[in-house]
């Protein structure tokens, strides 16, 4: 698997609330094609603070808020669909599991981001480590084949 440069990748943007309209064009119609990305960092800080004092609702719509985005970002280290939902709920699942840990006090999206990028590369460490394992096995079972023949 080749991976592509990461230089056609724009970087991801920090804003206060909803992404911001780039480039209106003069038939009123909105260009999205320069947008950046960016992530609702106040908005999910505030849902995380409140999911952290026990208000579910909020849990649910952090929740809810923040698997597209991790989608986008699992994309664009895993090709294949099923692994980019494999990556999400692993990040999900951290996240669920860790949000204890989370200040309040600090921005929510780059705490997401660190925990985002450390589990896609873990899972693609192990990814590797288990194509590995296939060859190596494939490589054994076809020299006992080949010596069981002779």
């Amino acid at each position: 698997m080749t991976e592509e440069p990461r230089s056609h990748f724009q970087p991801l943007k920090i804003v206060a609330g909803r992404q911001h309209d780039v480039g209106n064009s003069d038939n009123g119609m909105h260009d999205f094609s320069h947008a950046e990305p960016s992530i609702p960092d106040l908005d999910w800080t505030i849902l995380m603070a409140r999911a952290q004092d026990g208000d579910a609702s909020a849990y649910l719509r952090l929740l809810e808020a923040i698997t597209p985005y991790l989608r986008s970002l699992a994309a664009r280290r895993h090709r294949d669909q099923s692994d980019i939902e494999d990556a999400v709920q692993d990040v999900l699942l951290t996240v669920h599991s860790i949000r204890h840990t989370y200040d309040p006090g600090r921005p929510f999206g780059p705490w997401l981001v660190a925990i985002a990028n450390r589990r896609f590369i873990d899972r693609l460490r192990r990814q590797g480590r288990v194509k590995a394992n296939v060859r190596v096995m494939a490589w054994l079972a076809c020299t006992i084949a080949t010596r069981s023949l002779s």
